[in-house]
């Protein structure tokens, strides 16, 4: 039959599959690799870092909210506005 896959067993689990490939799932192809010792440590510090800035972005984001609540005006880092232009000058001209 086209489209199915011949009956294997998952070399991890034992599983008999007719999934692509030697494996029945991701999770069993994942625990099955070896990661090495640098590989961890960089995935670790990339986490770490994602971590800590997801931690400042929230107690900035609770910090604001406090403001707000007592009635604060809480002007993010990247809003601008321009002021519009004031004619001082009593001479009928409109700007």
């Amino acid at each position: 039959m086209p489209g199915v896959y011949r009956k294997k067993n998952c070399p991890q689990c034992g599983v008999e599959h007719r999934k692509r490939g030697q494996f029945c799932s991701i999770a069993c192809s994942n625990s099955f690799r070896e990661v090495k010792p640098e590989t961890r440590q960089k995935l670790s510090e990339i986490q770490t870092d994602y971590s800590a800035q997801t931690t400042a972005r929230n107690i900035k984001r609770g910090e604001d909210n406090a403001k707000k609540e007592r009635g604060e005006y809480v002007l993010q880092e990247d809003d601008w506005y321009v002021l519009p232009p004031v004619d001082d000058e009593d001479d009928g001209l409109i700007l």
